[in-house]
This record gives structure tokens, sequence and C-alpha cells, in this order.
């Protein structure tokens, strides 16, 4: 039974790892223009997306911390620990697009429903790296907080760009 669980675990964790998330945001970026909306607003989640990668990616081979014991760890990885790459992109596109809601610039249908749904998706990403034993809670943590830092980051600039007409 715990094998299985670990093998949903991994799946789980694989659909919501960057590499994947990369294309949903950039699908999602282009479904937005073909919808008219502005390109400020369309590449916003995935200009928060890439900077919390490129300083995660900065960061673990900078500090190159050590994941925990292989023997513990419930699927095979390989790059340094720290920060949670998984964590940082989740909560980036889930923070940006919360930013979206709280501003108003994006009005779906039920607005509560999305954006409790986006936090609650990236926590999942998260406490699965830790499920899988292949983070640390300080390495989630900090990927957490990049991915937020990186989402809150990019719309200051956004609002503090002159926009032209």
């Amino acid at each position: 039974m715990a094998t299985s669980a670990a093998q949903w675990a991994a799946v789980i964790s694989t659909a919501l790892s960057p590499r994947y998330l990369a294309i949903v945001v950039i699908l999602v970026a282009v479904y937005a223009l073909f919808r008219k909306t502005s390109l400020r607003i369309a590449s916003y989640v995935p200009a928060a997306f890439v900077l919390a990668q490129a300083t995660t990616t900065v960061l673990k081979h900078t500090i190159n911390r050590e994941r925990p014991p292989v023997a513990a760890q419930l699927v095979e990885t390989h790059d340094p620990s720290f920060p949670s790459g998984h964590s940082s992109a989740a909560f980036a596109i889930a923070a940006a697009l919360v930013i979206l809601l709280w501003t108003k610039q994006w009005q779906p249908r039920h607005p509560g429903m999305v954006g409790v749904g986006v936090v609650v998706v990236a926590s999942i990403s998260a406490a699965l790296r830790l499920y899988l034993k292949v983070h640390w809670l300080s390495d989630v943590l900090a990927g957490s907080a990049i991915g937020i830092a990186a989402a809150i980051i990019v719309w200051m600039v956004y609002r503090a760009r002159p926009r032209v007409r």
C-alpha cells in the first residue's frame, strides 16, 4: 500500500515540477493573449515564474546543499537540495495568480475558489517534496518564500513601469 502511495506522490510531484509548470504557464499566457489580455498582464505570471526559477537555480548551485540520505528518499534525484525548485515554481505561480485576483486584473467567475485552489495545489507540491523525502523542511520553506517574493517583486516592477498607450 505504501508503495502505491509513494508512486502516486511521485507522479503528482513530477506533474507539478518546474519543467511541466513552465509549459502550463506559457500556454496560459498565449491563451490570455488570444483573449485580448494586455501583454503586460499576460506576461506577468511567466515573468514571476522565470525570476523564481532563476533565483532558485543560482542558489541551488551556489549553496550546493546535500539532499536527505538517498536510502530515505522515495524517488531518485541528483541536483542540490536548497531551495526547492518545485516549491518556488508552484508558489510563484500561485502568488502571481492571487495578486492578479486581488488587484482585480483577472476576474474569473469564482475568484475565491481559484485563489484557494492555486494555493492548495502549491502547498500540495511542497508537501509532496517532504513526503518523498527529497527535501528538508527548510528547502521547501525557502523555495516557497522565493516564489512568493518573485511574484511580489515582478508585480512591483510592472506597477512602477509607465504604461504605453
